[in-house]
């Protein structure tokens, strides 16, 4: 998924309530990333750092905005995976 789509598609949702923040499921835990930016290969980047502040969902959309070309992926500490898309459960954007 490109960083654009997912913007597109989080403005024009039915549900008007604000994210509490943007996640990613481990096994049954719900972890939030603290940090996303662009890796050496041009690809748009969420990670989790341990002891870091938890990532704001205004940084998040900013970066959305000004990376909208850009692949979205994630790392869960063990491997780089595509954004395929997400879903809300309790106010959270869970990818």
């Amino acid at each position: 998924m490109k960083a654009g789509e997912l913007l597109t598609t989080l403005t024009i949702r039915t549900n008007k309530n604000d994210y509490i923040g943007v996640y990613y499921q481990d096994k049954k835990q719900q972890l939030a990333f603290s940090h996303i930016s662009i890796n050496k290969k041009g690809f748009l980047v969420l990670y989790k750092e341990e002891h870091a502040a938890d990532l704001s969902m205004k940084d998040f959309l900013k970066t959305l905005m000004l990376n909208k070309k850009r692949p979205l992926y994630y790392w869960n500490g063990k491997k780089l995976s595509l954004v395929f898309g997400f879903k809300e459960e309790n106010g959270k954007l869970i990818l």
